[in-house]
């Protein structure tokens, strides 16, 4: 597996993702080789692997359907009936089930994984969300009183607009 279409953090949870892989592979248009679960009350994913399945609190999502493109090397993967996921954490599996064309297994027998978060808290400024690789730092700064943002009605931070010297003088004041 080189990788998929999941980010490591979501606003809006994804419904499908793709999944590539380094050259054509068996298997991979088959649900029962992929295996997306989300982190139970305790805090903890207890599920770490395919062949051990489903363990502790941990929720299965349902994986809908799996298409394969051999031309790409590529899976297209369908969750969740179609919708969003909802807020929290979830990890990925794909299975060392799917195997190379001589069935030799792929990323050394392992099983390929992957955390994601889907936002589970909303956004304090619209236009800074959850995804914004500025999210953290901007809240950071409304939290600790720094910064009111741009614009109320919704809340604003106008993150793509320079900071004058003015509004630094100001930042500065306040922490």
């Amino acid at each position: 597996v080189t990788g998929t279409s999941l980010s490591a953090s979501y606003a809006t949870g994804p419904s499908n993702f793709t999944a590539t892989f380094s050259e054509n592979v068996n298997n991979a248009a088959t649900a029962a080789n992929y295996l997306l679960v989300s982190i139970g009350a305790d805090g903890i994913f207890n599920t770490t692997s395919c062949a051990g399945g489903l363990i502790g609190d941990d929720t299965q999502v349902f994986v809908d359907t799996v298409t394969y493109d051999d031309t790409t090397f590529t899976s297209t993967v369908t969750i969740n009936n179609g919708v969003a996921l909802s807020a929290g954490f979830y990890r990925l599996f794909i299975c060392n089930t799917i195997t190379d064309l001589a069935s030799n297994a792929l990323n050394s027998g392992v099983d390929y994984s992957f955390v994601f978060a889907v936002d589970t808290h909303p956004s304090i400024f619209a236009d800074v969300p959850f995804s914004h690789w500025a999210n953290s730092y901007v809240e950071s700064l409304y939290n600790a009183g720094i910064t009111g943002g741009c614009g109320t009605n919704p809340l604003t931070y106008c993150p793509d607009v320079a900071v004058t010297r003015a509004q630094m003088a100001i930042f500065i004041l306040r922490a």
